[in-house]
């Protein structure tokens, strides 16, 4: 697939769940509105969707009124907005990558507890971070023959998605939030390059992000989750989202 509809595809994705938690929180953005839909295992994580319902305001340069088109439940758009001409460049505004460090289980024996794993992700912090302001959460995880660096790259090589990310919130397209970029892998760098392999971790990998890494990221930044017990990130869960 070629890499500009990649990228156009991972920010639209971003951009729907920044939408939907902008009115989850009594915000609106001056150009389109969607809904998300809500993760059925009810463990605190929303699941962006991109067959939401969605409102995009047009200006009318006859009349200097506003004339709304309306997309339904599982109607898409006839066009995705382009990511704008020089958004694959560094933004002015840069926003910055920081490695977590944190336990989980291997994948297979999740229950049983019997290995542990260290693991790593990524997490993009945006520019102008600030503990007096809460955050929202976006968990995105990568494809086959991948990992936690693939999309967003590292804090010494970063890649053109942070930019685009970095040039959205500067222009005021999103919302500042948080992107936290794990990897499914499991005890090998080398698992998601096995279809079949990955597609069972894939499957298993709830286990680890509601138990250990949400905890792990929501305890250290400041997110909109109060505490992260099971409650308390049950609470905060229109504030959260995994694609």
């Amino acid at each position: 697939m070629d890499k500009k509809i990649i990228m156009l595809l991972l920010l639209s994705g971003v951009m729907t769940f920044a939408m939907a938690c902008s009115k989850s929180d009594g915000t609106k953005d001056n150009r389109t509105q969607s809904t998300s839909v809500e993760d059925s295992n009810d463990e605190g994580v929303q699941e962006s969707s991109e067959t939401t319902e969605e409102t995009t305001m047009y200006d009318n340069a006859d009349d200097n009124t506003d004339i709304s088109e309306d997309y339904l439940s599982g109607i898409i758009p006839d066009e995705l907005e382009y990511i704008p001409q020089g958004y694959e460049n560094p933004a002015e505004q840069q926003g910055r990558l920081e490695k977590l460090t944190y336990d989980t289980w291997e994948s297979f024996t999740y229950e049983q507890k019997t290995q542990k794993l260290t693991k790593e992700a990524w997490v993009y912090i945006p520019y102008g971070y600030s503990e007096d302001e809460k955050y929202n959460v976006f968990y995105l995880s990568h494809g086959g023959w991948s990992n936690e660096t693939s999309l967003m790259g590292t804090d010494e090589a970063p890649r053109v998605f942070k930019n685009i990310i970095d040039n959205a919130i500067q222009d005021g397209k999103i919302k500042p939030l948080i992107i936290v970029l794990p990897t499914y892998n499991n005890t090998s760098e080398e698992d998601s390059g096995d279809y079949s392999l990955a597609i069972r971790l894939t499957n298993n990998f709830h286990n680890e992000l509601v138990n250990d890494l949400i905890p792990a990221v929501e305890s250290r930044y400041s997110t909109y989750a109060e505490d992260t017990t099971p409650e308390g990130l049950k609470k905060s869960r229109d504030h959260r989202g995994f694609g």
